[in-house]
């Protein structure tokens, strides 16, 4: 599996404070007593993970509670990086919380958690929601959309939702939200939060037809392909993603317990490419080993395995082989010769070769690549690419357009 030499998606839980108390909570990191980082010692954090962070992802516990949440902010605005924040919304002061946040030029979403349609709904995730601080939630998603500041809404889906999913999505776009982000569980077993596999299928067919009626659905976290065909992204974590805790220490990512390293004490490669992280993201079911999906969903998710005790993800079922998939169906483009590729990438060396950069994506390269690259400069015709490189650079270049590496104008 390839994995980059160092992380490109940060998520800083930048406090263990919350205002909700969420049985299905996502966050692992021990809560103690411990004094959490400092917003010098974020600083220093910020400035370390800085020449390598693509995207950053502000969280907690609930981050608007740090006392120096704007601060925050305003350093990795002052870095350059681009980040979101994911927040339970419950914020009492909107006015002067979105006025702030419309002043970020490099906040690029605001993640917002929406589990029911109905309060009562919601109030089995997040017990100690009232009608009143439900009706806040949904009225700061619409504030957020009036201001211009662009919002999503994220779903943990489960047996006390699971009648609701269609209502969840309606409301989450009438709100004003760009995306309704749906993600399975992870976690300890739970009557109320766990799905059976018929279930969760179910609900992921579900899904799909909300996509079908042109709803903006999407899967917020890994779903095995062998489990069930979806465009559910693999599971980044300690290949291209990681999670930095109130304390300074690094791990794979928001659900994994354990820590393996700190960054105050050690750099971001030394912790990301030390034993414990290179068994973390080299870790595969037996099953995996020959599917033929393995460079899109690698082995599940390793988190739901760690917290479950098992040798695999529960959801990952087998290899999908060609006989399994099927021959894929050719398909034809037609491109206007005289349209021009613009990159919308950078580049990073890696031992593998080359990884083009854009956003929290990453696409690896070899070292021939870097001819072609080199005419992606936005005045160079597909013409002209095709005069040098043949058919080949053409499909190489619809590839990057299709992943949003270019821009064809």
């Amino acid at each position: 599996m390839i994995r980059l030499s160092a992380p490109l998606i940060y998520s800083l839980e930048i406090t263990a404070a919350c205002d909700s108390l969420c049985p299905g909570c996502g966050n692992v990191f021990e809560r103690t007593d411990k004094e959490e980082l400092s917003l010098g010692q974020w600083e220093t954090v910020i400035g370390k993970i800085r020449p390598f962070a693509g995207e950053v992802r502000v969280t907690g516990g609930e981050p608007t509670l740090h006392p120096k949440f704007f601060e925050i902010l305003t350093l990795l605005e002052e870095a350059a990086l681009p980040f979101h924040i994911f927040t339970n919304g419950r914020w009492q002061n909107t006015e002067e919380m979105v006025a702030r946040l419309k002043g970020f030029r490099r906040l690029g979403s605001i993640l917002l958690s929406l589990h029911g349609a109905r309060w009562e709904t919601h109030n089995i995730f997040s017990v100690n929601t009232t009608p009143e601080i439900f009706e806040r939630i949904k009225g700061n998603v619409s504030a957020l959309k009036q201001a211009g500041i662009p919002v999503n809404t994220n779903t943990v889906m489960g047996a006390f939702n699971f009648p609701e999913l269609e209502e969840i999505a309606t409301l989450s776009h009438a709100l004003g939200a760009d995306n309704a982000a749906f993600s399975r569980y992870i976690g300890p077993p739970s009557a109320a939060l766990g799905f059976s596999d018929e279930a969760l299928k179910s609900a992921l067919g579900r899904l799909e037809n909300l996509q079908r009626r042109g709803l903006p659905v999407i899967l917020g976290n890994c779903i095995p392909n062998c489990f069930y065909p979806s465009n559910a992204s693999g599971c980044l974590a300690g290949v291209s993603f990681c999670t930095i805790d109130p304390f300074g220490n690094l791990r794979p990512c928001n659900h994994a317990p354990g820590c393996y390293g700190n960054i105050l004490k050690e750099s971001v490669k030394k912790i990301w490419n030390g034993p414990r992280m290179n068994e973390w993201a080299g870790h595969l079911p037996e099953e995996c080993e020959a599917c033929v999906l393995i460079s899109i969903c690698p082995g599940g998710c390793r988190a739901a395995r760690e917290l479950l005790g098992s040798a695999k993800d529960p959801l990952v079922t087998g290899a999908i082989t060609p006989s399994v998939r099927g021959p894929e169906k050719p398909h034809q483009i037609t491109l206007d010769e005289n349209l021009r590729p613009v990159p919308h990438y950078t580049i990073r060396r890696e031992p593998f070769g080359l990884a083009l950069i854009a956003g929290n994506s990453f696409l690896p390269l070899d070292a021939a690549a870097k001819q072609i690259l080199k005419k992606i400069d936005g005045k160079t015709p597909l013409r002209d690419f095709e005069k040098i490189f043949g058919e080949e650079g053409l499909v190489f270049i619809c590839r990057l357009a299709q992943k949003g590496f270019v821009e064809l104008r």
